[in-house]
């Protein structure tokens, strides 16, 4: 989980790119990443999880994040629900 977080922090800083558009299921992503010709940035994320809670108010809803907001498909996995993508990520 620390690398994956590792690498999202480090595409999304270093590039300077954001998010628009929300998916749940890996399939919705897929389509609509497809459709559209976008990458699919995934968020693993819990109820319980600190940093998780963290991102959200302040990454994800970042005024400077969200200025380049139609480059991606953000996938937001919850991991005590879909254990299987997360282990598979």
């Amino acid at each position: 989980m620390r690398n994956i977080l590792s690498i999202i922090f480090f595409l999304v800083f270093i590039t300077n790119l954001s998010l628009a558009q929300t998916a749940y299921d890996i399939n919705t992503a897929k389509a609509m990443a497809s459709s559209e010709g976008k990458l699919i940035i995934m968020d693993f994320t819990a109820s319980w999880c600190g940093p998780c809670k963290t991102m959200e108010t302040e990454l994800w809803h970042n005024s400077e994040f969200l200025q380049t907001s139609d480059k991606f498909i953000l996938l937001k996995v919850d991991i005590d629900y879909n254990k299987s993508l997360a282990n598979r990520y």
